[in-house]
């Protein structure tokens, strides 16, 4: 049997708007949100911020919603995912998200419970990406 690759992403920022939630499949929960991480970078011996963009999938927990607001801090532990489709005129389509398995909440300003991640993986995401991929229009 092969060896396994390795995808594995550890990131933290602030989330650039509310998350948003919706019904996938055979009734799980698809609640999307996208964050926004700065690093410096040199430009001409000055040094200057900058933001990276990323978009983000969490399965079966429709709770954490409420908790993943615009401009609440996290750190988020997931994996690389890449969606591909075809639109209406047989172009394809690629986007890469990142599907969170692990989340803890890093500011005051969510109102979220401080302590231990939350562990979001395991079953519920197996079961809730099975068979409706074709049904995920991004």
């Amino acid at each position: 049997m092969a060896a396994s690759d390795f995808n594995s992403v550890i990131i933290s920022g602030r989330l650039t708007r509310d998350s948003e939630s919706k019904t996938v499949g055979n009734s799980h929960t698809l609640t999307t949100f996208s964050m926004a991480v700065n690093h410096q970078v040199k430009e001409n011996d000055t040094w200057v911020s900058k933001a990276e963009y990323f978009d983000f999938e969490l399965f079966d927990k429709p709770g954490l919603a409420d908790y993943l607001k615009k401009g609440s801090k996290f750190f988020v532990m997931g994996s690389l995912h890449q969606n591909t489709w075809k639109d209406n005129e047989g172009k394809n389509h690629s986007r890469v998200t990142i599907k969170v398995n692990q989340i803890q909440f890093g500011s005051e300003k969510t109102n979220a419970p401080t302590g231990e991640p939350i562990n979001v993986s395991g079953n519920g995401v197996q079961q809730a990406t099975a068979g409706f991929e074709e049904d995920i229009p991004f």
